[in-house]
Formats: structure tokens, C-alpha cells, sequence
């Protein structure tokens, strides 16, 4: 138990002993009450209210609502709910639930028919970020640009 855990835990049953002392009654040990407790399924050492994280889908949620707020902010329509986002996830084989180290232009991504039209599951594919990047030059006529890329610029 770290330094931090014992005050913390210390802290609650001196807060939990005041009850017992205004009533006139004789309060627990330190060591009863720490027991007690872990025998309700609490650990006093872990900060009070709702364990983040412990959801079997949190992390899938935090993905499927950072995707969801991405696309409100581009102003695209969405159509997905959770369970048919993370049922299109699965049915490409990926786990969204999982963390994911991979980063760049091979990382898998959602992506939408000709950059058009809502996201929904009608309407996008599976490709890479390079692919997508790759499409969207193609799919999209852009005034100024030959090929897709701003005039007088190299292509690496």
C-alpha cells in the first residue's frame, strides 16, 4: 500500500469513527473496519464514487464517442449507433475494445464512399489512413490544385 492509498484509506475511517463517537458508541478498529469493508467489495484505498474504466466496453465507448464528436465537428451526418459501430468494427475483425499501438498511414480507418454522405453502415469502407488519404485526392475536385496537389509544390 502506497503512502497516498494509507491516508487516503485512514482518512475515510476517521471520517466513518465520528459518526460513531457523536452517537456515544464505541467504533471498530482501523483494522475491523479496513476488513469489513473489503469483505463488501470495497477497497478504501481506491478514491470514492464509480471506478472509471469498468464498463467490459469502456474503452470501446471513449473510441466509438471521440469518432462520433470528430464527425459533429466536420459537420458529417451520423448514422451509427454504439452497437452497430462496434458491430461493423467486429465484423472486419477488429476489436475496438482493444488498445491499439499502431500509428501513421498503414492504421486502419473508417472511411466514407467519395468523402460523401453520412457515415453509416451503408455508406463506408475499411482502409488504411494512406488509402483514404489517397482517395480523397482522387474523389474530390479541388479548384487550384492539378492532380489533387497545390500547384508549384513537389510531391515527396
Amino acid at each position: 500500500m502506497t503512502d497516498a492509498e494509507r491516508v487516503r484509506a485512514k482518512s475515510r475511517y476517521y471520517y466513518f469513527r465520528r459518526a460513531f463517537l457523536a452517537r456515544g458508541e464505541v467504533p471498530p478498529t482501523y483494522e475491523q473496519w479496513f476488513e469489513d469493508r473489503c469483505a463488501e467489495g470495497f477497497d478504501p484505498r481506491l478514491p470514492k464514487g464509480k471506478p472509471r474504466g469498468t464498463h467490459p466496453l469502456s474503452y470501446a465507448r471513449k473510441r466509438y464517442s471521440r469518432h462520433r464528436a470528430q464527425a459533429k465537428y466536420r459537420n458529417i451526418p451520423w448514422q451509427f449507433d454504439f452497437d452497430s459501430w462496434y458491430a461493423w468494427w467486429a465484423s472486419h475483425g477488429i476489436d475496438r475494445n482493444i488498445p491499439n499501438p499502431e500509428r501513421g498511414r498503414d492504421r486502419l480507418c473508417m472511411c466514407r464512399h467519395g468523402d460523401e454522405g453520412p457515415y453509416s453502415p451503408g455508406n463506408v469502407y475499411l482502409a488504411t489512413h494512406s488509402e483514404n488519404t489517397k482517395d480523397s485526392f482522387q474523389n474530390v475536385a479541388r479548384p487550384g490544385f492539378s492532380d489533387g496537389w497545390p500547384k508549384g509544390k513537389k510531391r515527396k
